[in-house]
């Protein structure tokens, strides 16, 4: 009889490619496509409010049902989307993937001229002022709120082939923990190896470090966009008396108090600069794998897997499937079967 078994074989699947970025786009419109979405922002922020940095697991952010098991990095948007070619006899698979690893760091700048202004006209506030990385001139938005007050403002430069991104705060009295804060988010290309198991639904992603590896968008159309996402959000989601943005970020930081100073030992300044490094790391890597989404439906390449499957064993040969077992057990029984 046979047994059951595991092997590995070669596989292929697609990946995004970013060799053309024309449809990546902030704030992009809802699709009717039931396992991605060009939307991003809703999503995104949908997930934030639920965000805990020390769980375990953390769900892809679309439908199909997939888990990462710690943090997305960015990549892996293909997995339960692209890999359909796959025998349904898999168990897991692995492949390889360059993005990029964001590294969030924040801090308090008192300096900074990143200020909400005053009213004019009614029930209008111009939010202004100069960022590290801008280029030219100074950034400016408009937001609508009863009163300054509720404001979130977040300010991004547009300047082209950054490495680095800058993100700054301007926050009203309800968001106070929130204001002058400011970030920056360095996008360091990386080797990811991405290990699915598809029985389970989750995704282990893990950076590997010492590899050399090309930049997937030289020309940084990616990494601008994604900081600009978060530009577009804070005005897109600023309601009349509150920002969605604003309490996104603060659950972000009850979030951290509540999974890393229990004991209240870390001071309010320290525990708000961690949640918010947290939230922008959570953000940017989910923006990253939303692009990435995106391209999949336009601009995709093929790339190598390690397939996990199951086998039937019977003597020395494998089989992946039942009806191969049963047809070469009714070969051998013929064979072997003398007419009396």
């Amino acid at each position: 009889m046979p047994t059951k078994n595991t092997a590995v074989v070669a596989g292929n699947i697609s990946i995004p490619s970013f060799a053309n970025t024309t449809f990546i786009k902030n704030y992009l419109i809802d699709t009717n496509d039931e396992t991605s979405t060009s939307s991003i922002s809703p999503n995104l922020l949908k997930s934030l409010i639920g965000f805990k940095p020390s769980a375990s697991r953390q769900p892809k952010l679309d439908n199909t049902d997939y888990f990462f098991e710690g943090r997305t990095y960015g990549v892996a948007s293909s997995v339960g989307i692209a890999d359909n070619g796959l025998k349904k006899s898999v168990r897991k698979y692995r492949f390889e993937e360059v993005g990029y690893l964001s590294q969030v760091k924040c801090l308090y700048n008192s300096s900074t001229n990143f200020r909400i202004g005053k009213e004019y006209p009614h029930r209008t506030f111009a939010v202004t002022g100069f960022l590290p990385d801008s280029v030219g001139s100074a950034q400016w938005s408009e937001y609508i709120g009863a009163t300054s007050d509720s404001i979130v403002a977040i300010g991004v430069a547009d300047s082209p082939q950054s490495p680095r991104r800058y993100i700054s705060i301007a926050a009203g009295e309800k968001y106070r923990v929130l204001n002058t804060t400011q970030c920056t988010v360095e996008f360091v290309p990386t080797l990811f190896q991405v290990t699915v198991d598809v029985k389970d639904k989750s995704v282990g992603v893990v950076p590997m470090s010492g590899v050399d590896v090309q930049d997937i968008d030289p020309e940084r159309i990616l990494t601008r966009s994604a900081v600009r996402e978060l530009d577009s959000m804070s005005n897109s989601l600023q309601s009349f008396y509150g920002s969605v943005l604003g309490d996104a970020l603060l659950s972000s930081i009850a979030a951290w108090n509540s999974s890393f100073n229990a004991q209240g030992l870390v001071s309010e300044r320290v525990a708000t600069l961690s949640g918010l490094e947290d939230a922008f790391a959570f953000m940017t890597d989910s923006i990253l794998a939303g692009y990435g989404q995106i391209q999949l439906g336009h601009f995709s390449k093929p790339t190598t897997a390690e397939v996990e499957v199951d086998v039937y064993v019977l003597g020395k040969k494998a089989f992946t499937s039942v009806a191969v077992v049963i047809n070469a057990m009714i070969t051998v029984a013929f064979y072997f079967y003398i007419p009396s």
